[in-house]
């Protein structure tokens, strides 16, 4: 009988098992709980999906943008190749036709 505990003993550990059952949650405030936890969840999802939709706008924005600068460089290029290089070839012509007829001519 030196394995069983004393009765002083078993009061503390009853006294402790009573003081842990007091810090438990009752039903209706752990109900409470899940409600709020549950309202909070679906605001958040509301927010994701809110910045979701909000970033696919950003996003064809960019994609529209992107293009438009795309297309302006193009002509850009264009405007480039009119204002530059045509302007060059004719000068360069214009020279080597120059050359054969002082060639020819003499």
């Amino acid at each position: 009988m030196t394995d069983a505990p004393s009765p002083g003993e078993l009061s503390r550990r009853i006294d402790g098992v009573t003081a842990m059952y007091a810090q438990l949650v009752t039903r209706t405030e752990y109900t409470a709980e899940q409600r709020l936890v549950e309202r909070r969840f679906a605001e958040v999802e509301k927010d994701v999906a809110d910045l979701q939709r909000v970033l696919a706008e950003d996003m064809r924005a960019m994609k529209t943008s992107i293009e438009a600068a795309a297309e302006k460089r193009g002509s850009n290029m264009r405007q480039a190749v009119y204002a530059g290089v045509l302007p060059a070839v004719l000068v360069l012509l214009g020279i080597v036709v120059q050359i054969w007829i002082a060639l020819r001519g003499a």
